[in-house]
C-alpha cells in the first residue's frame, strides 16, 4: 500500500475549529441538569445531534483525507459547508420542535456539499456511470 504525505491546509484547521464551536454548543443540551440527573429526553437529545454533527465532519474530513487537492470548488462547497455548520451549532436548543427544521436543514445542505464532491470525484475518475445512478434513484 502506498502511503501519500499529505501537509495539513489552514481551512483544514479552519473547518475542525467550527466543529470545536458546534460541539461546544451541543453542551447546551446537557448543562442543566434536574436534580443533578440529566433528564434521558435531554441526553438522548444529545447523543443523537453529538452523532449527526460528527458524522457530517467525518464524511468532509475523510473527502479531504481522501481526493482534497483544495481546487476552486473545494474551496466554495467547503465555505458552504462551514456556513452551514455555523448556521445549524446556532439553531441547537433544548426545544427540539423548533429546532428540528432550522437544525435540518443546514445539516442537508452540508451533506449535499460532500454528495456534490465526491460526485465530482466519481465523474473525474469515471468510476460512476450516471446513467446507472438516475436508473437507480428510481427503484
Amino acid at each position: 500500500m502506498e502511503v501519500k504525505v499529505k501537509s495539513v491546509e489552514l481551512i483544514e484547521l479552519f473547518y475542525d475549529l467550527i466543529f470545536v464551536y458546534a460541539i461546544s454548543k451541543l453542551t447546551s443540551l446537557v448543562s442543566k441538569p434536574v436534580g443533578g440527573i440529566i433528564p434521558p429526553y435531554g441526553f438522548f437529545a444529545y447523543l443523537i445531534t453529538s452523532f449527526v454533527i460528527l458524522q457530517a465532519w467525518l464524511y468532509f474530513t475523510n473527502y479531504v483525507n481522501r481526493y482534497g487537492r483544495w481546487k476552486w470548488y473545494d474551496y466554495a462547497l467547503a465555505c458552504v459547508n462551514m456556513i452551514s455548520v455555523i448556521c445549524m451549532a446556532n439553531t441547537i436548543s433544548t426545544d427540539w420542535a423548533t429546532m428540528a427544521l432550522p437544525f435540518d436543514l443546514p445539516m442537508l445542505i452540508l451533506l449535499l456539499t460532500v454528495v456534490i464532491l465526491y460526485s465530482i470525484q466519481a465523474k473525474k475518475e469515471n468510476s460512476m456511470v450516471w446513467g446507472q445512478v438516475i436508473q437507480l434513484s428510481f427503484y
